[in-house]
């Protein structure tokens, strides 16, 4: 079986739920496992925070790809991106932020994030089914 979904939304906080009820909706409607779907929807719950809390004002998309063997989730916004920096790998014990992207590296088998042209970034998690 093959699934692609997308999804155009605000930058408003309402725009996370809505990802995460469609999200998880269409991953069971695929027969994912119940623990695949978790995370899933926890880990795209961050990425779009992020989105709505670090990216410009404009809409974002998230892009849903699943087949037999993964399940890929891209979420792509149209703000600074990351200004020349990179993302910490772990932030410090004490931090108030800073904890999402560690997050989604911990629940998925790989984040990868590209650099929009002319602006933004797109967040891109795997999680292998198999």
């Amino acid at each position: 079986m093959r699934l692609r979904l997308a999804l155009q939304l605000a930058p408003d906080p309402r725009s996370v739920g809505i990802v995460r009820r469609t999200l998880d909706r269409a991953l069971d409607e695929a027969g994912l496992d119940p623990q695949y779907r978790d995370d899933l929807r926890l880990a795209v719950s961050e990425a779009c925070t992020n989105v709505i809390d670090h990216a410009a004002e404009a809409d974002f998309d998230v892009r849903l790809t699943v087949d037999d063997r993964c399940c890929v989730v891209e979420v792509a916004d149209c703000g600074p991106g990351l200004a020349g920096t990179t993302p910490p790998d772990r932030p410090s014990g004490d931090a108030e932020t800073g904890r999402g992207l560690a997050i989604i590296r911990t629940l998925t088998d790989r984040l990868e994030l590209f650099p929009r042209n002319p602006h933004g970034l797109t967040v891109r998690l795997v999680k292998q089914l198999t």
